[in-house]
């Protein structure tokens, strides 16, 4: 089932992370630690209990890769076969497989020097026929664009720019370790810290391994995600506050760490002092992320919109008959999916994006009104008001961090 299904597309991205970094480098220590701050990652944790496709578009972007390199060493008909194959069923999987197969690409341009040698044409080739069997998915995504742009248009809504870095920096630091007890945290901070440690492991990469190894790893997270980056700054949006756009970021950046926590590692297991240092920084990086990762896994919600979902629920649930209307503007197939499923199946949920659609439907004994940044959605709530409908305030959330906020009110059915 698919609920199983995730659990073995995450387990079987182990391998495939220790056989990527044994493609990239020669110490193998590099791929245990790769993996395992893989397996302590908190994102990485969440994302494997979603019933979604990333973990599996996980699995083929770093396969695709792994495959990918070894193909530029030993290049076969197999190998390049076995490329194509990986790349359209990624495509299938999700169409961000394309940027993956589009930083192969730019490598390959780059190392061979923009010439059209043999390997170059392979890839094509290979590229070509991966798109060719993807075809048919690619046709149906062309004829439901429509659609496409109606589930997603919420990733174009613009935010405020300190919105935007809360977002990115939060995102950034749950690659490593999370926090549970509430939406906003002073573990926020953590960020500089660890910017600072990423930041140096890059450094370390760099003058420490060729070219072809550093480069591959920057190609591969710059073509994930900066397109979308340059989208939210350009043109205005909210797209890189999804983490999905994160995935190959994450373990990239995992990556980076292991290498420079193992060289060192390595370079002073002669050296008893350093020796022990670097052991225990590995430890506590490992730890931290292990402690948050467990937290998450082990509580009642994850980090983040779970919570107030949970405060919500309750709230319902004591009522008989109820109605949820959301006043959702930018609502997506997800959430038109997984909000239902927060509240008892007695209770009935009507999603409203347009003011002059809003109406209090006959039949039940308790309507609730739910909203996201409920003071910009005032136009409702002054309806009701001319209406002469009374209503209070059940439920109030706000992170002061972000100013996102949540509001569910309970209307007053009874005559004034």
């Amino acid at each position: 089932s698919a609920e199983k299904l995730k659990y073995y597309f995450s387990l079987l991205t182990f391998p495939v992370i220790y056989w990527l970094c044994r493609e990239l480098f020669a110490l193998p220590l590099v791929g245990w630690l790769a993996m395992a701050l893989y397996g302590i990652s908190p994102a990485m944790l969440k994302f494997a209990t979603f019933v979604r496709p990333y973990s599996l578009l996980l699995l083929l972007s770093l396969l695709s890769s792994a495959i990918f390199l070894r193909s530029l060493k030993h290049s076969t008909k197999l190998g390049w076969m076995l490329y194509a194959a990986t790349t359209a069923v990624g495509l299938y999987t999700h169409l961000l497989m394309g940027l993956v197969a589009i930083a192969h690409g730019i490598y390959l341009l780059i190392v061979e020097k923009f010439r059209l040698t043999e390997l170059v044409k392979r890839f094509f080739l290979s590229a070509i026929a991966a798109g060719v069997i993807a075809l048919p998915w690619l046709w149906i995504v062309w004829q439901s664009l429509p659609t496409v742009r109606e589930t997603t248009k919420w990733l174009a809504k613009p935010i405020p720019a300190l919105e935007l870095i809360h977002w990115w920096a939060k995102n950034f630091n749950q690659g490593f370790a999370a926090w549970h007890f509430q939406y906003e945290s002073i573990f926020f901070w953590a960020i500089a810290p660890l910017l600072a440690l990423i930041g140096w492991a890059f450094y370390v990469l760099i003058r420490r391994t060729p070219w072809r190894t550093w480069s591959f790893i920057l190609i591969l997270m710059g073509t994930s995600f900066l397109p979308f980056l340059l989208a939210d700054l350009l043109l205005g949006g909210k797209r890189t506050t999804a983490q999905r756009f994160f995935l190959v970021c994450y373990v990239c950046m995992d990556i980076v760490i292991a290498y420079w926590l193992a060289s060192n590692l390595a370079a002073t297991i002669k050296e008893r002092g350093q020796h022990q240092f670097w052991t225990f920084l590995t430890v506590l990086l490992l730890g931290v992320g292990a402690i948050s990762g467990a937290a998450g896994a082990w509580g009642e919600t994850w980090w983040g919109h779970s919570e107030f979902d949970k405060a919500i629920a309750p709230i319902v649930a004591q009522t008989s008959r109820p109605l949820v209307i959301n006043f959702c503007d930018y609502c997506g197939f997800y959430d038109k999916v997984y909000f239902p499923l927060t509240f008892n199946p007695e209770t009935h949920v009507l999603f409203i994006n347009d003011a002059n659609s809003f109406f209090l439907p006959p039949g039940f004994s308790n309507i609730f009104l739910f909203m996201f940044s409920p003071s910009s959605k005032t136009t409702y709530l002054s309806e009701l008001e001319q209406q002469s409908i009374d209503y209070q305030l059940a439920y109030y959330f706000i992170d002061t961090s972000t100013q996102f906020e949540v509001a569910l009110y309970r209307v007053n059915l009874q005559p004034n």
